[in-house]
């Protein structure tokens, strides 16, 4: 995957010498093996195409998938530089086709793989269903639902120490936060029970919303 993704994402152009391949083969070193890097030199690939196979051969599978999702931002961050609004739109956050974390999830379902891509990091999610719910929940256009769908989503992501009580906490302030735009109910009254029986009492245009 990362083979291909490699020369997809740099469109068949792999001369290690080119800029974007050296920021890509320092990226590696310095912020993934945390190796010293000299911004003067120049750094072959073999080195380093020989490091991440020897990961995913030999480490263990959380060592993998930070790996992986450490290229994939990098990748990501590249083609939204690169190819602009015709990769991904800045102001609405939407890409225009599919990302490369879209891509990677596609390999990941076929190799039976428990994790996805969710807001451009792995979580450990499995069902289809279950993602495209949570893709379309991060979808809203209100920054503070987004803020609080976000921190749950890192909070479950963490590999070595999933705080599945916070993450549920903030997927709970998400609701909140979206209750009180909605009602428009502010300040001490605005707590999800209270919200909760204004929306069974009075009609709102949810569509408008």
């Amino acid at each position: 995957m990362i083979s291909e993704l490699y020369s997809y994402v740099y469109n068949g152009s792999l001369n290690y010498r080119i800029e974007h391949i050296q920021n890509y083969i320092k990226f590696i070193l310095g912020s993934v093996y945390a190796e010293s890097v000299d911004s003067r030199k120049t750094y072959d690939d073999d080195h380093i195409i020989k490091m991440i196979n020897n990961t995913i051969a030999n480490d263990d599978y959380d060592d993998v998938l930070t790996l992986i999702e450490a290229i994939v931002q990098h990748w990501d961050s590249y083609l939204k530089k690169t190819l602009g609004y015709s990769y991904y739109n800045q102001y609405t956050k939407v890409y225009d086709g599919p990302s490369i974390y879209e891509i990677v999830n596609t390999y990941l379902e076929r190799e039976y793989i428990g994790y996805r891509f969710v807001d451009g990091i792995i979580v450990p999610i499995s069902d289809e269903y279950e993602i495209d719910t949570i893709n379309e929940a991060f979808s809203n256009k209100f920054t503070p639902v987004y803020e609080h769908l976000s921190k749950a989503n890192r909070l479950l992501a963490d590999r070595e120490k999933p705080d599945y009580e916070n993450s549920i906490k903030e997927s709970i302030s998400a609701v909140e936060a979206m209750c009180e735009i909605i009602t428009g109910i502010k300040g001490g009254d605005a707590n999800l029970g209270s919200m909760l029986k204004s929306l069974r009492k009075k009609e709102y245009k949810f569509m408008a919303v």
